[in-house]
């Protein structure tokens, strides 16, 4: 079974650029269409990521999240499900912060030519760290030293494809840790926008959903795209405090362009706060 995978740009769309990209020999079987459906995801935009010596194997849905082989096998547990319309929403695992402040060190990995992320980017990524401690969280980021990304609880590095970058979800209490960044995509973003699209990878990192996963068009335009059908086993918890109805501002929307700049909303500090 082949799959067309149609995707804009940013996280997974910008409404200025459309990308198509045509059936190919590299089709997904039926059965992972079938595990990723199972895991809540969508089979619209479904892409094969091999792996390296950074990141493991597996695949890319919904235009920026990534799914390891092993999660992929993961058993899937019935869980509840919030349908709702442009809230926020997480995942039901969290980074555990104990009773305390917990930090997570970020890295940029620079130490090839193919897969280190340019120091374009560096700025970016402090900004999207400054935004984040500014909260003053029981979670708190700090950036270390390129050298030592092997010890890094998050890691930036570059990668080519059809996203402009994604990322995972927390497992067992940890954040998810690795942002794969299509760096050259994303020559024409302006440093805020590049700071949006880092601190959006982050939130999904620590259990942060799309704010408008019922309803993609909010952000994205076209039609109506539902991220949660069927109910998953990932998780769309409503944030108790967020609002029923569209945040136009969330660092969490789908969908965004290349000059967006979207610090923390009030809505998305809410979301932060109870969490975290």
């Amino acid at each position: 079974m082949a799959v067309i995978l149609s995707m804009t740009l940013l996280f997974s769309c910008n409404r200025d650029e459309e990308v198509v990209f045509e059936e190919d020999d590299d089709a997904i079987s039926a059965e992972v269409l079938s595990q990723i459906k199972m895991l809540g995801f969508g089979e619209r935009t479904v892409e094969r990521v091999e792996g390296s010596f950074i990141a493991p194997s597996g695949y890319l849905v919904e235009g920026d999240i990534f799914i390891s082989d092993e999660e992929l096998n993961k058993e899937v547990a019935a869980q509840f499900l919030r349908v709702g319309d442009e809230e926020q929403y997480r995942t039901f695992n969290l980074v555990n912060t104990g009773s305390g402040v917990r930090t997570l060190t970020v890295a940029t990995f620079k130490g090839n030519a193919t897969q280190g992320m340019p120091n374009s980017f560096d700025t970016p990524v402090n900004i999207a760290i400054d935004r984040f401690n500014a909260e003053n969280l029981r979670l708190r980021f700090q950036r270390i030293a390129s050298s030592s990304w092997q010890s890094a609880d998050i890691v930036l590095y570059r990668e080519s494809g059809n996203f402009l970058a994604a990322a995972g979800f927390p497992s067992g209490g940890n954040p998810n840790r690795f942002i794969r960044m299509n760096t050259s995509a994303m020559g024409s973003f302006t440093t805020n926008a590049r700071a949006t699209v880092i601190a959006h990878e982050m939130g999904h990192c620590i259990g942060f959903r799309h704010t408008d996963l019922f309803d993609r068009s909010f952000s994205c335009g076209g039609f109506p795209v539902n991220e949660e059908d069927p109910p998953s086993g990932v998780g769309a918890v409503l944030i108790p405090g967020t609002p029923a109805g569209p945040d136009p501002s969330s660092w969490m929307l789908a969908c965004a362009g290349s000059s967006t700049n979207r610090p923390f909303s009030a809505n998305d500090r809410i979301a932060l706060d109870f969490l975290y």
